[in-house]
């Protein structure tokens, strides 16, 4: 805190979001209380800012500067700063009680010393709110509604799905780690006010090690002070070798993904860099890339550069395409020594075209599509894989043949016209005479047919549909059901071991009762076997033997 930026002067980089949140602040009132509105201009990458929203997000990394810079900027724009951050309690309840104060517009405070400044509210970490946080995040939006005070919020995670519903209601400012000469020459200010002889390189070797975190840093030139009165470049990297904390393993895919598609970020890494970072995860990094590299081409692009630009957007898709044969080939084969070609052509290769563009990223970056489509993939497989294996009680259908051939739809008509005509018993003995259950055709059979064709059961009037179904439970039995043979292999399991256990029991009565006789007197013997021998037992024999006759 010595060092602390007081003055809007002494903040490091991102002099454009600072310009930008003293501009909203000096005028908030006139937007938003006034009414007078600003006119919305689009940006370089054809989007438009949100100048007159109540509220303001600031997202970026840690420790560049996002909660000094909204508390300079506020105190020096005339407002009274209350900040919230992880540490107080933020739930629904919490956010009401802030949401009393800020329709207000003045604090407690301010009333006391008879300033009547004008309150500036700053959440802090609002991407970090836990379940004790419950119902925190959508009180927030409904306090931006009504609120009579600007609020900042400030995040880390900017692609986390709660900040993307919040960015639509803000003015959002995207915060980027500083200059590294910038970051250098104030930290070189600094060892020299503390009489500490520092090298700019080693101080460079600091500032890449960190990942741009100023805090960070200086808590680094703390710690090395007290070893070190001259601190040079080696020094610096024998420490950083031996304690170093391993910042991509913390990264996540959408950080890293950013990092490689955007050409101020990507050409700074050599190819060793990139490698690393597609290491990280090497798995999903190339979805993520080959999901949104498409992000950096506009379609309505008519520069002289545009023809460049989709000859580089073919040659990714081919280096992508042969990277999916190595993975397969990686796959079936177990041999990972492909695994450096992989990384070539699904990472390395892209980036370094998107690079040679100059391009930047435009909007946010999407989480790969594919996943959905592998899952419905494998969902809609397991359907037909039921759907089969009913069939089979009447005849052989191959899983793979039913769409091609068109049984499939064939079925689906034969159950779901007779219903339309509202003759249900046709239906229900269609149903019984291939094994089919309603479920198959409700959900399973339209979710196998082509997005083009038409759900006729939805179609279907409320009161047919349930005559159907009454019906149908009434009458129909499932004779081939997977679920119903495991439950019955199940139950037998069951009574097999239940049967099992009576016999083991039985065995240890007789084994218990054996070693009591054997421990009786013979008196105690001799009158077991007299009462055996009663006439009682030998006429309850006759019988037997004259049934057995």
């Amino acid at each position: 805190d010595k060092y602390k930026p007081t003055k809007i002067e002494d903040l490091v980089g991102n002099t454009q979001n600072v310009f930008k949140l003293q501009s909203w602040l000096s005028s908030w009132d006139d937007v938003c209380i006034k009414g007078l509105k600003k006119q919305v201009t689009k940006t370089f990458r054809g989007t438009f800012e949100n100048i007159n929203a109540r509220c303001a997000l600031l997202s970026g990394p840690a420790g560049i500067g996002k909660t000094t810079t909204a508390k300079i900027v506020s105190q020096s724009s005339g407002y009274n700063v209350i900040e919230f951050n992880a540490s107080d309690e933020r739930n629904k309840a919490a956010v009401e009680k802030i949401g009393e104060m800020a329709t207000g517009g003045y604090s407690i405070t301010s009333l006391n010393n008879k300033s009547l400044k004008k309150t500036c509210i700053i959440m802090d970490e609002v991407d970090g709110m836990s379940s004790g946080d419950k119902g925190g995040s959508s009180a927030i939006l409904k306090l931006i509604e009504k609120t009579k005070c600007p609020i900042i919020c400030i995040c880390n995670d900017r692609q986390n799905s709660k900040m993307r519903t919040l960015a639509n209601k803000c003015y959002d400012l995207k915060f980027t780690t500083p200059n590294k000469n910038s970051v250098v020459k104030r930290l070189l200010e600094i060892c020299k006010k503390e009489n500490l002889m520092m090298e700019p390189n080693a101080l460079e070797l600091l500032w890449e090690s960190s990942n741009g975190d100023i805090r960070q840093i200086l808590n680094a030139l703390q710690l090395l002070s007290r070893t070190y009165k001259r601190i040079q470049f080696l020094d610096i990297k024998k420490d950083i070798n031996n304690s170093n904390k391993n910042v991509q393993s913390l990264a996540n895919p959408f950080e890293i993904t950013l990092k490689l598609l955007n050409f101020h970020e990507s050409s700074k890494l050599k190819i060793r860099e990139i490698m690393d970072l597609f290491f990280v995860d090497y798995e999903l990094i190339p979805y993520f890339i080959s999901e949104n590299y498409t992000n950096l081409f506009n379609d309505n692009d008519k520069s002289p550069n545009a023809i460049n630009k989709w000859n580089a957007f073919a040659q990714i898709s081919y280096d992508l395409t042969l990277a999916e044969k190595i993975k397969y080939n990686l796959k079936t084969t177990m041999d990972y020594s492909l695994l450096p070609h992989f990384s070539i052509l699904s990472c390395v290769c892209p980036v370094m075209r998107i690079r040679a563009l100059k391009s930047f990223m435009q909007g946010r970056i999407n989480f790969p599509s594919a996943f959905g489509k592998i899952s419905t993939f494998n969902k809609n497989k397991r359907l037909l894989n039921e759907l089969c294996f009913n069939l089979s009680y009447k005849l052989n259908v191959y899983p793979k043949y039913m769409i091609t051939s068109g049984f499939l739809n064939y079925i689906y008509y034969k159950i779901v016209v007779p219903l339309q005509k509202n003759n249900i018993t046709e239906s229900v003995q269609l149903m019984e005479e291939y094994n089919i259950t309603k479920e198959m055709v409700t959900e399973n059979i339209p979710s196998l047919r082509l997005p083009s064709q038409e759900n006729l059961y939805d179609k279907l009037d409320s009161k047919v549909k349930a005559a159907f179904t009454r019906q149908y439970n009434a009458t129909h039995v499932v004779k081939n059901d997977p679920n119903a043979v495991k439950k019955s292999l199940k139950s037998i399991d069951k009574k097999s071991a239940y049967k099992n256990n009576e016999d083991e029991i039985d065995e240890d009565i007789e084994d218990l009762s054996d070693s009591k006789e054997d421990k009786d007197d013979d008196a105690l013997v001799k009158t077991k076997l007299d009462k055996k021998n009663t006439p009682k037992n030998k006429s309850t024999a006759k019988p037997k033997a004259s049934k057995k006759k």
